[in-house]
């Protein structure tokens, strides 16, 4: 029999051992970003800080918004995590059915989600991210 993994789900949901490595703990963890567009607006370079008291895991992203956008995301080392932006009718407002990083994207702590937006619905247009994942605390 062929199990498909839900990869958003805790691990002892799909019946597999927790997913922390010996000597961490992973706690569930939000970051948000808030951003508002003028119409037609290019905001690139943005950055969403992390803490630096953990690693961050991205699991996940939601979002909400007034209109149309595009976007695209950089690792810590500013590597791209696609090759050109993505519509936001591609992505997930859906908090239940997130957009799923698989496999999950690590963020030093310290370190900062790039951000890359343009803005497409020509007017202006609120934007919220929400980066879903863990924090990965060293014990």
């Amino acid at each position: 029999m062929n199990r498909t993994l839900n990869p958003y789900a805790p691990e002892t949901l799909n019946g597999v051992s927790p997913g922390s490595p010996a000597g961490c703990l992973d706690a569930y963890h939000e970051y948000v970003f808030d951003v508002v567009l003028v119409a037609s607006q290019v905001l690139d370079g943005q950055m969403r800080s992390i803490d630096t008291d953990s690693d961050f895991l991205l699991r996940a992203l939601t979002f909400a918004s007034t209109g149309n956008f595009s976007v695209r995301f950089a690792d810590a080392s500013g590597h791209y995590l696609s090759d050109r932006k993505i519509l936001n009718a591609c992505l997930s407002p859906d908090g239940g059915r997130p957009y799923v990083f698989m496999p999950e994207v690590v963020f030093p702590a310290g370190s900062a989600i790039g951000i890359d937006l343009s803005e497409l619905s020509v007017a202006g247009n609120t934007v919220q991210l929400v980066f879903r994942g863990a924090k990965r605390y060293r014990q």
